[in-house]
């Protein structure tokens, strides 16, 4: 969306800045139009109420303009641009509107009252533009509302399509349509802009060019034509719920508002449809001519999910109006007995609406933090600004009332116009001007609500080199000091600027206790790049509350742990010693650090990969343990019912899941899976919970064998409950790339066989002494006694075997083992099984099995077979990864068959050498198997194949 820079708002009428920025906010569905070719029949059903053909000489305008037609000047409004009729260019016929562009904007407003306002009626607007040689501006239609004193309507200015010479064919005339909504009693008239804008008015240059071109049009010609207002069938849809869910054990009802503005019988359908577009819901009423009704329909019992509501007015071959709204059917979940902060929602810029339906979205997500964009426009002066502030300070309180800590965003004045600005925060708070006209007077009125806030979005902020100083935060501070009492203040930072960065060959959680002892404290435990406001020096007024780090949403999610690898090595949060989850921040010393989640808006991804991606996004940056994790609000402002609502989005459902069982816990583990999938572990007060998926595309087979307790339960991001594979305490957890849940696991369990493992996992024959070790920890809160009994392969030994467990809370078991195994043991994966028998702290009967590999280490050795019409070949690969030449001699025996022999002699280091035998004639082979190995030369190493042998 193109933005007006805050430095040229002043050459624009403040109408056109606000009517910018509402197309990307109150967009209502399509209305059917007349078309080209249509019946007179249909067309007078539209009611066209004026039509601007600037057909006037008849009416006695010999002038160059039309009638009541003003031109809007000023700063970037040069008088050499002029708009005069065409007597020989139309849309249909001659004359039309044109503009001459030599530079600069150009626009004309209708002034006059005529086009007055209707009672419950909607309008359209249609009109068509032709343009020629524009290609650095935009031409476009504005209209707006206003009362009887001529004052403009609050949010009632709306935007019709952009039209420059890119047209197919060129140079055609191109069809636009605005939607009128009345929704303000006040409205008495509507009021039309014609408008020439050249794109450096709203579009910032490139803040990296030290010296950048700034292009426009000076020689581009612009036709209006055909301008026609149509009064519409008024139709309201609406849920009465004023956030747009549904909760359990709730009724709530769907509500159509009809004033039928034509002379036709219609009807109207209401229908409900699923994310799969699939009807599950439909009634039609009839709408007498020029009559107004209202319905009320229960929402109907459909499963928990999310789903539109479509209210169609027409006959059975033409729709007239078509009205939707989004809401979401929520499934039963058990509700927290208290909010935690860790995980908050951001609101972005408050664009209006509801403030009831923003805390019941909240409420029922049961988050316990949300931020806002507040734009700092000083004393208010109009009622748009003052219903600006008196909304936010209403949202502020009843987040408050309902336990969400808010945190304020302070944004340039001209956030309230537009949707992006590209000033800094810093450059307002720290420039010459007097920053505290705009400041003061939205913090004396926010200020004893509203202590938390933030200095600019990130957006904005870390596109700008200036970062904030000590000094800075302590003028800033001083000055925020006449409104709060302590202020909190929160600097924005972005993962991708530390300096501590460094990639991880995985993704995994300090968890050893016995090796993450607790560092000394400091004035900032927790990661940071800043030193400049760390230093001994640095007063309790210099440092900031909180650093907000910002994860861009062009990261791809599976990339998050590398991004965020400094969080690990700078954390000196311990596995079961860290912080409660119930702890305030002011039991810790220094600033705090958040995470704000930015989400991509280019992946071309169904709404199910969308779903699965954005948790993935969530699970993995809350698996770091910020002290508070902010996501994009899933739930949007739109006007698609006819007026505006918050309504909720896909991501609704998933997100209150998530919401729900990672609120209040912290990641304790990174469990071992397959280098495709993801296991974390998050510990609450009373309870955990597994997160796991994998990021395999074919994920069919892909599943995990974990002992997750006997109370342990499945829930999917949509909230419902799946039964479980299981085998005793084990459970057998089927992986996509959709994160599942796995909830009340019993921890240490979990974490006993996550900690089981033998190393090495490889046994070398040459070796006179085979022992590898079986490690295992104890992460119960009690003593942990038992026995490990191993069961080997057939013809293997190991000693000790049983081996008795006693470990004390925390400590590790580290059992060297010794394998005594046939001699010319193939090469091959065996199975060593593992049976713990465990007493305390409960009588559990788990079952492992340990993949052993027979091997040479640094020397891998791969044999294959394949047919050369009757001959059979036999390729054998020697690639050495040793430090120092290696020499070989090698066989190859086939049954009934005379040995052959082979040799590789001196291969270095990341060398890589074959040995071919081929044995002439043998179909009589297939099927069997074939008896390869190696033998060092003057040393012991040796390793024994066998390879079968196709048919």
């Amino acid at each position: 969306m193109y933005m007006l820079r805050p430095c040229r708002a002043k050459m624009l009428p403040a109408r056109l800045l606000a009517a910018i920025t509402t197309i990307t906010t109150i967009t209502c569905a399509a209305i059917a139009l007349p078309q080209d070719g249509d019946t007179t029949e249909r067309v007078t059903t539209y009611r066209k109420v004026h039509l601007f053909d600037f057909a006037e000489r008849d009416l006695g305008n010999f002038e160059d303009t039309p009638m009541h037609w003003v031109p809007f000047s000023g700063p970037g409004l040069p008088p050499y641009s002029t708009g005069r009729f065409d007597n020989e260019a139309g849309y249909e016929a001659p004359p039309s509107f044109h503009y001459h562009i030599r530079g600069g904007s150009i626009g004309f407003e209708y002034a006059r009252d005529d086009l007055a306002i209707s009672p419950e009626s909607d309008y359209l607007v249609e009109g068509y533009i032709r343009c020629q040689g524009l290609e650095f501006a935009r031409a476009f239609i504005v209209c707006y509302l206003v009362d009887q004193l001529g004052d403009p309507i609050p949010r009632s200015e709306a935007v019709s399509p952009f039209v420059n010479g890119t047209s197919d064919p060129p140079d055609d005339w191109q069809r636009v349509t605005i939607e009128v909504p009345v929704d303000n009693p006040l409205a008495y008239a509507m009021r039309l802009q014609l408008w020439v804008l050249q794109d450096y008015a709203w579009q910032e240059p490139d803040a990296n060019v030290p010296d950048p071109i700034i292009r426009q049009d000076v020689n581009a010609h612009v036709w209006f034509d055909d301008i026609a207002i149509y009064r519409m069938p008024r139709v309201r849809l609406a849920i009465s719920n004023p956030g747009g869910v549904v909760a359990p054990e709730t009724a709530e009802h769907l509500t159509v508002a009809v004033h039928n503005a034509t002379l036709a019988h219609v009807d109207i359908e209401l229908s409900v449809t699923d994310v799969h577009g699939v009807k599950r819901f439909s009634e039609i009423q009839a709408v007498d001519p020029l009559a107004t009704r209202r319905f009320e329909t229960p929402v109907p019992n459909l499963p928990p999910g999310h789903y539109e509501a479509h209210a169609r007015l027409g006959t059975n071959v033409d729709t007239l109006v078509e009205r939707t709204i989004q809401f979401d059917i929520l499934p039963e979940i058990i509700q927290l007995d208290t909010r935690c902060e860790d995980i908050g929602i951001d609101l972005g810029r408050w664009a209006g609406g509801s403030v009831d339906g923003v805390i019941e979205l909240v409420d029922e997500l049961g988050c316990g933090a949300a931020r806002l964009g507040v734009a700092m426009i000083g004393a208010p002066r109009d009622y748009r600004e003052t219903h600006y502030l008196e909304q936010i300070r209403d949202l502020v309180h009843l987040l408050a009332i309902n336990r969400v800590e808010t945190t304020g965003i302070i944004l340039q004045p001209g956030a309230i116009d537009t949707n992006t600005t590209v000033a800094s925060t810093y450059s307002l708070l720290t420039g010459d001007r007097p920053w505290d006209s705009y400041v003061g007077p939205v913090f004396a009125y926010l200020g004893d609500l509203l202590f938390s806030w933030q200095l600019g979005e990130e957006a904005i902020e870390l596109h700008f080199p200036d970062t904030w100083s000590a000094d800075a935060i302590r003028s800033v501070r001083s000055q925020l000091e006449r409104f709060i009492a302590v202020p909190q203040l929160v600097v924005p930072r972005s993962v991708l600027d530390t300096t501590q960065t460094r990639l991880l060959p995985e993704f995994a959680l300090a968890r050893d206790p016995s090796t993450t002892e607790q560092a000394p404290p400091t004035d900032d435990a927790g990661p940071d790049t800043d030193t400049d406001d760390q230093t001994p020096s640095a007063t309790a007024s210099q440092r900031p509350h909180a650093y907000s780090f910002h994860l861009p949403g062009s990261i791809p999610a599976q990339a998050f742990p590398w991004h965020l690898a400094f969080w690990f090595e700078n954390s000196t949060d311990r596995a079961f010693e860290g912080l409660r989850p119930d702890q305030t921040r002011s039991e810790k010393r220094g600033p705090a650090h958040w995470i704000t989640l930015g989400i991509p808006n280019d992946l071309q991804l169904t709404t199910t990969d969308q779903i699965a991606d954005l948790a993935r996004r969530v699970i993995l940056a809350k698996a770091v343990n910020p002290d508070r994790l902010y996501v994009p609000a899933p739930f949007a402002l739109s006007g698609r019912g006819g007026e505006l609502s918050w309504q909720p989005t896909a991501e609704f459902i998933p997100l209150r899941t998530l919401f729900h069982y990672l609120s209040g816990r912290r990641a304790i583990a990174a469990l071992q899976l397959d280098d495709q999938s993801v296991a974390l572990l998050f510990r609450g007060t009373d309870h955990s919970c597994l997160v796991l998926w994998t990021w395999r595309l074919d994920h069919d087979d892909v599943a995990a064998d974990l002992y997750v307790g006997a109370s342990a339960y499945a829930i999917d991001l949509s909230g419902e409950r799946l039964q479980l594979e299981r085998n005793g305490l084990q459970a057998h957890i089927p992986l996509s790339n959709v994160p599942l849940i796995i909830e009340d696991v019993d921890a240490p369990l979990l974490l006993l066989q996550d900690s089981f493992v033998i190393e090495p996992a490889s046994i070398q024959l040459h070796e006179p002494d085979l022992r590898p070790t079986m490690r295992l920890r104890n992460f119960y809160p009690q003593e942990l006694t038992g026995t490990a009994e191993l069961r080997p392969p057939p013809s293997w030994q190991v000693t000790p075997n049983p081996t008795q467990v006693h470990l004390r809370p925390g400590e590790a078991l580290e059992q060297p083992l010794n394998f005594a195994m046939p001699p010319r043991q193939i090469a091959s994966a065996q199975i060593v099984a593992v049976d713990f028998h465990l007493v305390r702290p409960k009588l559990v009967d788990l079952h492992f099995e340990v993949p052993i590999s027979i091997e040479l280490r640094d020397i891998v050795v791969t044999a294959s077979a394949w047919w050369d019409n009757d001959d059979l070949v036999v390729e054998q690969v020697v690639q050495s990864m040793a430090p120092q030449a290696v020499s070989f001699t090698a066989f190859c025996q086939a049954p009934d068959r005379a040995l052959q022999e082979g040799v590789f002699l001196e291969v270095a280091p990341g060398d890589t050498r074959v040995q071919t035998y081929r044995f002439r004639n043998s179909r009589d082979l297939a099927g069997a198997e074939l008896w390869l190995g190696i033998q060092e030369i003057d040393g012991r190493r040796a390793l024994d194949q066998l390879v079968d042998v196709p048919r």
